[in-house]
């Protein structure tokens, strides 16, 4: 449940370390998994829309793609003290943020007219 940002190598290993990487969120490394790691079936690789990653703001946006795409791991407060998942009953979010208000979207009927 973690959100690797702008690195060369995202996730390394000890030799004879043997672990389970799943539930990451990659972008803009040049390569996200040492030689030898596989990734997680549920890792995403979009940009997370941080507030401001160039001044070191990583809290996630409402319509992050981190919203949402982590797993419940027993964390029950975000890195500000916020209550994980927000709004209840969701998923929680990748990284250490957790975001409430998520983006919503509506999708309307195309309508064609026949002349």
């Amino acid at each position: 449940n973690n959100e690797d940002d702008g690195h060369d190598t995202a996730i390394t290993a000890s030799p004879g370390v043997e672990a389970i990487w799943d539930y990451n969120g990659f972008y803009d490394n040049a390569a996200d998994y040492a030689p030898g790691l596989s990734s997680g079936l549920h890792d995403t690789y979009r940009n997370p829309l941080f507030v401001d990653r160039s001044t070191g703001d990583y809290h996630i946006g409402g319509c992050s793609p981190a919203a949402d795409m982590g797993t419940y791991t027993g964390i029950e407060v975000d890195i500000d003290g916020d209550p994980r998942p927000l709004p209840i009953f969701t998923q929680p979010d990748l990284g250490a943020d957790e975001v409430e208000q998520h983006c919503l979207y509506a999708y309307l009927p195309l309508v064609l007219r026949d002349d």
